[in-house]
């Protein structure tokens, strides 16, 4: 079983009443070589709406396609989703390379 936690606007993906406040947890079947490309293919997500992800506690970049163990906590982002506070670190690190423009509106996923 892998658990995947999903954020921001993608919940309303899956439930068009969801509240960005709200948890949302889905439980997908593991199979053996499962890569997080096909795990979005799964979900109906494309890899362009979907932003940063984590695996196990770990970032994966966006060129980067690991493989999904069993047990494996998967967290999907939406694109334009910027992390905060540890976010720092990361972009330290080279993992995000550019910043919302200064207008973007996180509520409508536009710029105004």
């Amino acid at each position: 079983m892998i658990e995947v936690h999903i954020y921001g606007f993608l919940k309303r993906k899956f439930d068009p009443n969801a509240s960005l406040g709200d948890n949302m947890i889905i439980k997908q079947e593991h199979r053996e070589g499962l890569h997080l490309q096909e795990l979005f293919g799964e979900l109906k997500l494309s890899p362009e709406e979907c932003g940063d992800c984590f695996v196990d506690g770990k970032v994966v970049k966006k060129d980067e396609n690991p493989i999904i163990k069993d047990n494996s906590r998967v967290a999907i982002f939406s694109e334009g989703m910027y992390l905060l506070c540890g976010g720092q670190h990361l972009k330290g690190h080279g993992f995000i390379t550019k910043s919302a423009p200064k207008d973007y509106d996180y509520f409508h996923q536009s710029s105004r």
